[in-house]
């Protein structure tokens, strides 16, 4: 009987594997009672603000603001924010509930593919391990957990098994410079898609992925220098592409750093990993992490600790490791591999290491720009998910070299994993506390219509204590034309205690008081000294018509730092430069194509 070609088989594996994972987790966007994850009730209205703008000014025009939440703020340099992304093209064509379902779908076939070339090009590894691989990744709790949560950005984490390949894979003969920048170019755009995307505290542990991803490949035999080089240029294509967003974004973290949460951990390492063994092989620590973390503020809920693999991997990495111990003394010989493997070490400590606790060590780490900002690191168990994946799938190579035999054991574990996860509790993502049909019938309005809802007024509401409300739609005002000043906006604090409230009050935002507005000039919260104004400053009378523009989401004119100018022609340059290097290696590659 004549085998089917490898292609075909790849293209029936991702359809089931894909498939079935959109069919056992779609049913969750929304559930049977209508509600979506908690967190989506921060995402989909900030996507109906980029809609709005969208159909204000069209696909090139930049959002620096919005005036739906909060009395204004920061959009772009939001260090969340998602303009430039799948989800909210989606969600523009066809609203909010479609995106998240379709972006469920493209990255878990992302994930899977990328995994896939990674194991099959890069490693050389079987059909059958490469394809268990791939189905293990795409199943991981870490992506699916969050799209269920609401936790949207971190569906670019899928991305970090094709920006593995593009660092790793081998470089033929002749085609030395411009494949390597070819690839690093690549690696860097899934890097900065990551930036765009929000993920801003995912990329440290992508980057750890990445780079442990390719010391496994060095010791292999993998050329290190070339894939140091690769990931090296990655790196500095992925800031030079992103350099506007993330100067825009510093400015804005200046002025509120939520420095102030204290960074939560186990009392010693063996607590840490014992938290990373079970989150990411057995069930979400949950429970454990209550038991062991200390110093902690904000209690982590079960989406926190999913990174699920399953025990199945965690078994085929016990026998891989057994495996290797016969000649492990042989692979380490010489200080190359003994350096590489020192190098891989170190990259898997670090996870247990940051979320381990001591005064001393944690104040040094509320020193360092970007974790300094974080409530927790737990979320740094990511960079585990995609170097086990690629090391259960060299394992099963190596216990199983009968081919039949691996294709058996292969399809067993892949079944396994399936199973594992299709009969898995998920009954915490089966009723949330959001419902987004207002949401989704302003979408649907603004494609019948094409009419935006501008912002009038201000909202604030306080319970018989005083204190303000903020119930879990508060932020879906802006269908009302209502901007609610308790919005749902981490970066000022979960409970806002960093915002600056100021003069704001519930009321129409163009009324005056001392010769403001009550609304707030957003370039205030990143360009105040260059627009004379204090962070959470107020839009003055005479600036009528910017505070107009803002409140239709259209852009108005503001004062930019001198860093910022620089950023954005750098920014643009670099853009410039990778578009005109992508269409040479196309033309390139077709004019090859045509002499052979």
């Amino acid at each position: 009987m004549k085998r089917l070609p490898e292609s075909l088989i790849v293209a029936l594996a991702l359809v089931l594997v894909v498939g079935l994972h959109a069919l056992v987790y779609g049913r969750y966007l929304p559930c049977a009672d209508g509600s979506i994850g908690h967190d989506y009730a921060y995402y989909f209205p900030d996507l109906l603000s980029g809609a709005y703008w969208f159909q204000q000014n069209g696909a090139f025009s930049i959002p620096w603001f919005t005036p739906a939440f909060g009395g204004g703020l920061p959009f772009y340099a939001h260090p969340s924010c998602g303009y430039i992304t799948f989800p909210q093209v989606a969600a523009i064509a066809a609203g909010p509930i479609f995106a998240v379902r379709a972006t469920l779908v493209v990255f878990a076939a992302l994930g899977f593919l990328g995994t896939y070339l990674c194991l099959r090009k890069t490693f050389a590894l079987s059909l059958a391990a490469a394809l268990l691989g791939a189905t293990i990744f795409a199943w991981n709790g870490f992506f699916t957990a969050r799209m269920l949560s609401g936790h949207l950005f971190f569906h670019s984490q899928m991305l970090v098994p094709l920006a593995a390949w593009w660092i790793t894979r081998p470089v033929g003969e002749g085609q030395g410079v411009r494949r390597l920048v070819f690839d690093a170019l690549c690696a860097g755009l899934a890097f900065a898609y990551m930036f765009q995307a929000g993920n801003f505290y995912g990329l440290v542990p992508a980057g750890l992925a990445c780079a442990g991803i390719a010391l496994v490949a060095a010791l292999r035999g993998g050329d290190a220098v070339h894939a140091g080089l690769r990931f090296g240029g990655a790196i500095a294509c992925a800031l030079l592409l992103c350099l506007a967003k993330l100067s825009a974004g510093i400015a804005f973290l200046d002025s509120f750093p939520r420095a102030g949460y204290p960074l939560p951990g186990t009392s010693n390492p063996l607590g840490a990993i014992a938290l990373v063994i079970q989150s990411v092989f057995v069930f979400p620590s949950y429970d454990l992490g209550r038991y062991l973390l200390v110093n902690e503020r904000w209690r982590l809920d079960h989406h926190e600790w999913d990174f699920s693999l399953t025990w199945v991997t965690l078994i085929l990495l016990v026998a891989g490791a057994l495996a290797l111990r016969r000649n492990l003394r042989e692979r380490l010989r010489g200080r190359r591999n003994v350096a590489l493997f020192a190098g891989l070490v170190v990259i898997l400590l670090v996870p247990v290491v940051v979320n381990t606790y001591s005064p001393a060590w944690t104040a040094f780490l509320k020193s360092v720009p970007i974790v300094r900002n974080s409530s927790s690191l737990v979320r740094w168990f990511a960079a585990y998910v995609p170097i086990f994946t690629v090391l259960a799938a060299l394992a099963l190579d190596r216990i199983a070299v009968d081919p039949q035999k691996r294709s058996r054991l292969a399809l067993a574990a892949a079944m396994l994993v399936l199973a594992t996860h299709v009969l898995r509790d998920r009954s915490f993502y089966a009723t949330q506390s959001y419902f987004a049909t207002r949401i989704e019938t302003a979408f649907d309005a603004l494609r019948e219509t094409g009419r935006v809802v501008p912002i009038e007024r201000c909202s604030i509401e306080f319970g018989p204590d005083g204190r303000m409300l903020r119930p879990p739609d508060r932020n879906d005002g802006l269908v009302e034309g209502v901007s609610p000043i308790a919005c749902f906006e981490p970066i000022f604090g979960y409970e806002l205690e960093w915002f600056p409230i100021g003069k704001l009050h519930a009321g129409p935002a163009r009324a005056v008081a001392d010769g403001e507005y009550n609304f707030k000039n957003p370039a205030s919260y990143l360009f105040p000294r260059e627009n004379s104004v204090e962070p959470g400053g107020h839009f003055r009378v005479g600036q009528e018509a910017e505070l107009t523009a803002l409140l239709e989401y259209r852009p108005f004119p503001f004062a930019k730092s001198t860093r910022q100018q620089a950023a954005e022609i750098v920014n643009l340059i670099a853009l410039l430069a990778a578009c005109a290097f992508l269409l040479v290696c196309a033309v390139a590659g077709r004019m090859s194509r045509r002499e052979v």
